[in-house]
């Protein structure tokens, strides 16, 4: 029969050879950001628990001395590879620096210099004891200078390093947090079964730090291969992340939300329970964000978001990130960067209407405006050759023709800004004064218009009054015009002759006309107030036979 302390000790060096097997998986997966050290913990983990089960098993007494001091340096090894998961966690690249890692395998290799060469100096153990039980013995610790040094520098340490966590707990969000509180558990685990060994030993042929240490050694491998830890942003970039004028997102190789900003998470309303979950549902309503995201290469384009009703204008830019060593060149995520560059798109594209003016105003100075010019100077010369002063009523027209054309010009050349110059207007009284305003000759109005726009009260006016002398122009003086509401906007419409197949495209063109009379530039000015509004505009066929405008998209109130 199998007596307790046997039993015991087949624990440990069960322990022990599960804490290898697992080191070896682990080994697998070392190029993930701290899994080198990971391996290191594992590794410690079992050779403390060998070294304990074997230092109960051998006889012979220099050898169970050496076996037991090995104990010391498998702990140090283990409390240095915590230190550097944590500074990972917290600091990432700052301080992977080979002056850290010097340190720390500094630190490690004069725990074993000192324990391996006690048997000389005896300043670890100053003399070994054996304690027997159950015909099992195992030396005890009559504690030595440096072992005191070694214990309270390892427990000084940990303890630090406990508070560091705490401390840092605070600045955790979302997965970063249940990290956090892994590795925290992961410590106390350690350290309790410490201080009991430490403190009170439950039995002569078992050292129950063996279980805290493979506890706290498997807690921080499922941390790092389940939840993958570390793949995620360290808490010190964070406050990077926070002062960036951009929106700016990381996730994994795995496309799932590593971290963001602020100004990302208002962007996409995202929260802390974001952070962990796949990108497809954070932007599910962003295709052209996920069609380029997981390329090999970095990825710029111009997309357009939409919030509360409002559009606004970004540069995209996905970027690859991969492993700092180039002979890897693993790929490690992806941070996404979205610029507004609302107000740029505005001033490009009010740009381009100011240069689209220009060139009608330039058209139309050297071929309308200089036609007319011409036929009155013609009449003019006539007139004057002849003294036949009938000629001079075909200059009268010539120059009516002009004075029209020039104040169409004026109108079509006025700036477009109409922020904060804009009010509440009431259709129906508006249509009754632009009918006052305009020269009507016989034609019928029929006001049907109850709703309320918020425009430019002068630049409304103007559109109104267009349109009625278009449909006048074209119509005849005895055409019925009615005004009437949309759904969001309104609709002038006529029943005039309407307008010829195949003009429809070219409606809104400066210069463009179907009547000899026209200047060709009402509509184009219509459809400069209705751009300058954001509103749209479409003519088409009347229910009469004459032509309906509808002007859509119109806001009814400031907000």
């Amino acid at each position: 029969m199998i007596s307790i302390s046997t039993g015991l000790v087949f624990v440990e060096l069960f322990i022990g050879l599960s804490a290898a097997i697992v080191a070896s998986i682990a080994w697998t997966h070392r190029d993930r950001a701290a899994g080198v050290p990971v391996c290191i913990l594992l590794i410690a983990a079992s050779g403390y628990a060998f070294m304990s089960g074997l230092n109960v098993l051998v006889s012979e007494p220099l050898l169970k001395h050496l076996i037991h001091n090995l104990t010391y340096p498998f702990v140090t090894a283990a409390v240095a590879s915590v230190i550097y998961i944590l500074i990972e966690f917290t600091y990432g690249e700052k301080y992977r620096q080979p002056r850290i890692i010097g340190i720390l395998v500094g630190y490690v290799s004069l725990s074993f210099v000192i324990s391996i060469t006690d048997p000389i100096h005896h300043l670890l153990i100053t003399e070994p004891v054996i304690t027997a039980n159950g015909g099992f013995s195992r030396t005890a610790e009559n504690a030595g200078p440096l072992f005191w040094i070694q214990a309270i520098t390892n427990f000084t340490v940990a303890f630090v390093s406990l508070g560091w966590m705490v401390a840092k707990f605070p600045d955790t969000r979302g997965i970063h947090r249940q990290q956090m509180m892994t590795l925290i558990l992961a410590y106390l685990i350690a350290l309790a079964f410490f201080l009991w060994q430490t403190l009170s030993p439950p039995h002569p042929a078992f050292d129950v730090a063996t279980i805290g240490l493979l506890g706290a050694s498997l807690l921080i491998l499922w941390t790092l291969f389940y939840s993958d830890f570390l793949k995620t942003t360290p808490i010190e970039q964070r406050t990077l992340l926070d002062n960036v004028p951009s929106a700016v997102i990381a996730v994994d190789a795995s496309d799932r939300v590593l971290n963001f900003n602020q100004k990302a998470g208002n962007l996409y309303d995202l929260d802390t329970s974001a952070i962990g979950v796949h990108a497809e549902q954070v932007f599910q309503t962003n295709p052209e964000l996920l069609e380029r995201l997981g390329t090999a290469d970095r990825s710029e384009t111009q997309i357009t978001l939409e919030r509360d009703g409002v559009k606004r204008h970004y540069d995209l830019t996905i970027s690859p990130i991969v492993d700092s060593d180039m002979l890897k060149n693993r790929s490690r995520g992806s941070l996404i960067v979205l610029q507004d560059i609302t107000r740029l798109v505005q001033q490009r594209d009010e740009l381009k209407q100011k240069n689209k003016r220009l060139d009608q105003f330039a058209g139309i100075v050297s071929h309308d405006l200089r036609n007319p010019l011409n036929v009155a100077v013609g009449w003019l010369e006539v007139a004057r050759e002849t003294g036949n002063t009938d000629h001079l009523e075909r200059v009268e027209r010539g120059h009516t023709r002009m004075q029209a054309l020039i104040d169409d010009l004026l109108m079509l050349a006025r700036e477009s800004d109409l922020e904060g110059d804009r009010e509440l207007i009431t259709l129906s009284d508006e249509i009754g004064t632009c009918w006052q305003n305009v020269d009507t000759e016989d034609a019928t109005l029929v006001n049907e218009a109850n709703g309320m726009v918020f425009a430019n009260l002068g630049r409304f006016r103007q559109l109104i009054e267009n349109l009625i002398r278009n449909s006048i122009e074209h119509g005849g003086k005895t055409v019925t015009i009615t005004v009437g509401d949309l759904g969001q906007g309104f609709y002038v419409e006529d029943n005039g002759s309407g307008i010829p197949q195949g003009n429809y495209d070219r409606l809104f063109d400066a210069g463009h006309t179907t009547s000899q009379d026209g200047t060709g530039l009402g509509l184009a000015i219509v459809k400069q107030i209705t751009d300058d509004h954001g509103w749209e505009i479409t003519g088409a066929e009347g229910a009469d036979g004459g032509v309906r405008f509808e002007i859509t998209g119109v806001a009814s109130t400031a907000a």
